[in-house]
């Protein structure tokens, strides 16, 4: 069994601790400074495919709750179709970033579906999130991913590790969650083809005017 710390030996390793938190914490906030400046996600276009959107004003409380000024909520129609898309920019000292799951569950909503669904596009497949809701409102079917650089992933906890080792090297680049929803009264199968249609063209739009070009795309 090992020995127990002495008063001295728990100082340092204390110290150690407090000292390394600090350091790591500073680094993180360094990689923060405008890796993807605020206002940069309006460079999507409103017209996307034969989808066409408007954006959905955010709320300064919203914004603050987030803590970033930097996301983008758009309608997109396509004749009496209609899909919610929402970027927001996200990093690892962001307290306030959470999956989507937790933004729906609550209060009367109920998660009723819940896995994983890849979007095809030209570029290959896109490994997503997919959850369907209910609640007062009708249905809500989620789609969700992230991003890093051009390198598109599933996971949440492969794109945090993925800032946090780039920002240690040095070399700190743009991380989003790319959210589409269709909310209401629908077929799920429906839902379903809506987003695999919007997403055919959104994906080549966000690889054009918002994803670096500097890294490989993983699919």
């Amino acid at each position: 069994m090992a020995a127990p710390l002495t008063g001295r030996r728990a100082y340092f390793c204390c110290l150690f601790l407090v000292l390394a938190s600090g350091f790591l914490g500073w680094l993180l906030e360094r990689g923060r400074e405008d890796i993807l400046p605020a206002g940069d996600l309006d460079r999507l276009p409103l017209k996307i495919g034969d989808w066409s959107g408007e954006d959905i004003p955010v709320s300064a409380r919203d914004r603050a709750i987030l803590g970033t000024d930097n996301l983008l909520l758009r309608l997109y129609r396509q004749g009496d179709r209609f899909l919610y898309l929402y970027i927001l920019e996200c990093s690892s000292n962001r307290a306030s970033f959470h999956p989507p799951k937790y933004c729906y569950v609550g209060g009367r909503t109920e998660m009723v579906e819940r896995g994983q669904k890849s979007v095809e596009w030209a570029g290959g497949m896109v490994p997503a999130h997919r959850m369907v809701f209910l609640g007062p409102r009708g249905k809500s079917l989620v789609y969700y991913w992230y991003t890093y650089g051009e390198t598109i992933l599933g996971d949440y906890y492969r794109q945090q590790l993925l800032i946090i080792g780039n920002i240690l090297l040095g070399e700190p680049r743009p991380a989003l969650l790319v959210r589409v929803s269709v909310e209401g009264a629908f077929d799920p199968e429906i839902g379903d083809e809506m987003v695999a249609d919007f997403a055919r063209s959104l994906l080549p739009a966000l690889e054009q005017y918002l994803l670096k070009s500097d890294q490989a795309t993983d699919y």
